[in-house]
């Protein structure tokens, strides 16, 4: 029984390599597909993003499928730099992160997979401001699968979780090997959706590679998602009350808001709409603010998480905030002018210590005390130690010479020895251009004392605060 277990394994497991096998052969056709799609539905003028996984396989027959996925990425990449006027962006998972720096949202994405795109997502949304969950995706299924409804339900749910909406999923189609199924949903039509929640996709459109290959329906496949009218579906707000933007009433059933100028243009927009407004209850922190683990807490929590579909109530713009959660055209600007003093003179007393650094100044004392200890030895050690002046003979009548050389002073006595006499000599000069450097920023200083930093941005101003 266990020998029959594991044939019927290895009969399924070859059945899997032999349909991945001959799904790529097809793979020139799903890139001419993918091209049509390109051209035809992609935003002009804006960058296409291709992701792609690097994952391979470990057996030899998937090792060269993998191989030839690489030349039908390659072969793809060729095809859209010919056809495709505008910028493309190639991401493989499980490469190594840099940073991204450009702010310009990305125009379009295309996501080939065949074990799931939850990995590609997450490094796609990790590349900076690029990251545009609001234009339009293609997912690219390029295995052949028992069950293409399930799987399309299980890439659907996943794009909803990272709150896209406009994408089609492009899939070999069970009814022929040249053919192509595209699979979207439509989040308030009914069978699809309800109310914004999924429910089931739909077949859109299919791909027929004859006669240069064409679409069945020539439908639109990217149509609008949100309608004009939602038939009374809620949409859900989360918002604090604060005047004059948001006034709540408290009643002993709880709050409720009707007034203020948020919530006016909110129900005004309902209306429109028709959709019945529903408020969350108040939060306790307010707007809210990023946690360590990527999440947001108060009114901008409640949309991420998406107990809400709106949050409002005096929102400003912060550059932050636009990574995770996305903001209406503003209706209201508010100025701030920040009023700060001028920069102060320095103190006179300072003309003296601002000539060198701190690092400088100890550099000198040190050097002083080194020239000290050498005029001592040479003193000590000399061969004429006998004739040699009694200053340059213990170590404070040398430190005093030495100082008196560095301030450009006379010495009490010359020393006698030719060898401390070389050094004494050394030591006047090098000690000439220190003092001259030295008188020279003290007379400019003490003329003209300058001012300290002045307060130019906004973080010297915090820092001044602080």
């Amino acid at each position: 029984m266990r020998s029959y277990k594991t044939l019927n394994f290895v009969l399924i497991y070859l059945y899997t390599l032999e349909m991945r096998a001959e799904s790529c052969y097809h793979l020139p056709h799903l890139i001419d597909c993918i091209e049509t799609i390109s051209n035809r539905f992609f935003p002009p003028r804006s960058s296409v993003v291709l992701s792609v996984p690097s994952r391979l396989p470990n057996s030899e027959l998937l090792h060269k499928l993998s191989s030839r996925h690489t030349d039908t990425t390659g072969l793809l990449l060729k095809r859209l730099h010919h056809s495709v006027q505008r910028p493309i962006v190639v991401f493989h998972t499980g490469c190594v992160k840099v940073p991204c720096y450009n702010h310009d949202k990305h125009g379009s994405y295309i996501l080939w997979t065949s074990v799931g795109i939850g990995t590609q997502l997450r490094q796609l949304k990790s590349y900076g401001d690029a990251w545009n969950p609001n234009t339009r995706f293609l997912v690219v299924w390029d295995d052949p699968i028992v069950d293409n409804r399930r799987q399309m339900q299980a890439i659907v749910e996943e794009m909803i979780r990272w709150k896209i909406l406009n994408v089609i999923i492009l899939v070999p189609s069970k009814d022929g090997e040249e053919e192509f199924d595209v699979y979207t949903w439509f989040p308030y039509q009914p069978p699809s959706g309800n109310c914004g929640n999924f429910v089931n996709v739909i077949l859109l459109d299919k791909w027929i590679n004859k006669n240069g290959g064409y679409f069945s329906k020539n439908a639109s496949l990217y149509q609008e998602k949100i309608p004009r009218d939602l038939m009374g579906c809620p949409i859900t707000a989360a918002t604090i009350a604060l005047e004059p933007h948001v006034i709540s009433d408290q009643h002993k059933n709880g709050t409720t808001y009707n007034r203020g100028l948020d919530v006016r243009i909110f129900l005004h927009i309902t209306q429109t709409m028709n959709a019945s407004a529903v408020f969350t209850p108040p939060t306790p922190e307010l707007w809210g603010r990023k946690i360590q683990n990527g999440s947001w807490t108060g009114i901008f929590g409640e949309v991420y998480n998406n107990r809400a579909d709106i949050a409002f109530s005096s929102t400003m713009l912060v550059i932050t905030k636009f990574g995770d959660l996305d903001f209406t055209t503003p209706y209201g600007t508010a100025n701030f002018v920040w009023v700060v003093p001028c920069a102060k003179p320095y103190p006179p007393w300072s003309s003296i210590t601002r000539v060198f650094s701190t690092g400088m100044w100890i550099l000198v004392f040190v050097v002083v005390i080194l020239a000290a200890a050498v005029m001592l030895c040479l003193s000590v050690f000399s061969a004429n130690t006998s004739h040699e002046v009694e200053l340059y003979k213990n170590m404070c009548g040398c430190l005093t010479s030495a100082w008196a050389v560095l301030l450009g002073t006379s010495v009490v006595k010359m020393p006698v020895s030719i060898p401390l006499r070389l050094f004494f000599i050394l030591w006047v000069s090098c000690s000439l251009a220190v003092n001259t450097v030295f008188q020279t920023f003290v007379t400019t200083y003490l003329v003209n004392p300058g001012q300290q930093k002045q307060i130019d941005s906004v973080k010297s101003l915090l820092d001044s605060a602080s």
